[in-house]
């Protein structure tokens, strides 16, 4: 019984220490668009984030990767009314399938119109 338990308990231990990560490498750069919403979409280049509507720039964010899965970002120009100057945003990418990806977006000191301060989104790579 007690051979049992220990195979059990290695087995699962290499499947954990076997578990993929997430690559996000390709999400670094590039045009993203939000599944939910066709007419906008979002650039990154480099460390700067820009939101885009109906080909119109709507808000333009610093970013900063804090691991390669997470950045932060902070408003430096916008044309929303309830997105001001100096904003902070973390955005997780939690699961990637092929050129698409589910991420979270925790406000920073601030609450969506719901309430709470995170809400998940689903966005794909752009091709033009």
């Amino acid at each position: 019984m007690t051979k049992k338990i220990v195979l059990i308990a290695l087995l699962l231990l290499g499947s954990i220490g076997y578990s993929q990560s997430l690559d996000c490498s390709k999400f670094k750069n590039g045009k993203f668009y939000n599944t939910s919403f066709p007419s906008s979409y979002f650039v990154i280049k480099d460390a700067i984030m820009e939101d885009i509507d109906n080909d119109v720039v709507l808000c333009t964010w610093s970013l900063y990767w804090l691991s390669d899965c997470e950045y932060e970002v902070v408003c430096t120009k916008s044309m929303i009314e309830n997105i001001t100057i100096g904003e902070k945003i973390v955005v997780t990418i939690t699961d990637i399938k092929d050129d698409c990806f589910k991420f979270n977006r925790k406000l920073i000191g601030k609450k969506f119109d719901d309430g709470s301060d995170t809400v998940s989104f689903y966005s794909c790579i752009k091709k033009d």
